[in-house]
């Protein structure tokens, strides 16, 4: 796990075999940058002091979406022509490539994993709910607002 953008770079030049011919540290700066605005809107964080590299689920998702705007700005994307601070997430499924399609898989799922404040989202859904206008047992009372007469 990357701990600050330098380190996320070099994670990124392994994982995709772009070297700095291909595209140079201020392109892939920008690159993460277009990802973790993406990643931010997506997930309505508006906090610009947000630290993506603060948790494994944050990075995670930085990373993949990093790979994927990586892809998109060395054109083995379909993309128009477009510049590398311009990508479009729309760009990312123009072409059926089956490491894009791994890595936009993986990019969901780490999108997914996080909430709205860009943490582990664990328990999403209904746990349970919770009346407190009822009284159960040898408590209860009869009820003059049920409909049901009880």
């Amino acid at each position: 796990m990357a701990s600050n953008q330098t380190e996320l770079i070099d994670e990124l030049r392994l994982f995709t075999g772009y070297g700095t011919g291909v595209l140079d540290d201020t392109e892939f700066g920008t690159v993460i940058d277009r990802a973790a605005q993406h990643v931010s809107i997506v997930k309505d964080i508006s906090d610009e002091s947000f630290d993506f590299y603060a948790s494994q689920d944050r990075e995670e998702a930085l990373f993949w979406f990093s790979c994927l705007f990586a892809k998109v700005a060395v054109k083995e994307l379909d993309a128009q022509t477009i510049q590398v601070g311009s990508i479009d997430l729309r760009s990312l499924l123009a072409k059926d490539h089956n490491d894009a399609t791994t890595w936009f898989r993986n990019a969901q799922a780490a999108l997914r994993a996080l909430d709205s404040n860009g943490d582990a989202a664990f328990g999403v859904g209904i746990g349970s709910v919770t009346r407190k206008d009822r009284v159960y047992g040898k408590n209860a009372t009869a009820s003059t607002n049920n409909p049901l007469g009880g």
